[in-house]
């Protein structure tokens, strides 16, 4: 059963496993949610409280594999510049190949998609 902690914003959880961006995408799709955004400095907040690997980096739902330097959230939410979490020298995109997006502490990394990290999945409801 996954236990999703509610926050101001909706709901995350963090279901212990690891994947990569689109696997950890396709589990958090399979609970009902999808890779967690974080555009605040409370949602940021959020994130860290949920953690149950700390000291470990976590995808976020954030990914540039479209059009390359231009992120977007898998859930479509809006993307807005500029982005204070980004790393000194972020992103960077070394060797090309670098389009998905780990927050590692309480900054923003790009790395390879393909690359195995924790992740967080968020919840937000519909108003109806």
């Amino acid at each position: 059963m996954v236990r999703w902690q509610k926050f101001a914003t909706g709901f995350l959880v963090d279901i212990g496993s690891q994947a990569s961006m689109h696997d950890a995408q396709a589990q958090c799709l399979a609970i009902g949610g999808g890779l967690a955004t974080v555009q605040t400095q409370a949602e940021a907040a959020n994130f860290m409280l949920v953690r149950k690997s700390p000291s470990s980096g976590y995808y976020i739902g954030a990914t540039d594999e479209t059009v390359e330097g231009q992120f977007k959230w898998l859930s479509g939410a809006n993307w807005t510049e500029p982005v204070p979490f980004w790393a000194p020298g972020q992103p960077n995109n070394t060797l090309g190949t670098q389009d998905c997006v780990e927050l590692d502490g309480q900054l923003w990394y790009t790395i390879e998609c393909s690359e195995v990290r924790h992740f967080i999945c968020e919840y937000v409801p519909l108003i109806v």
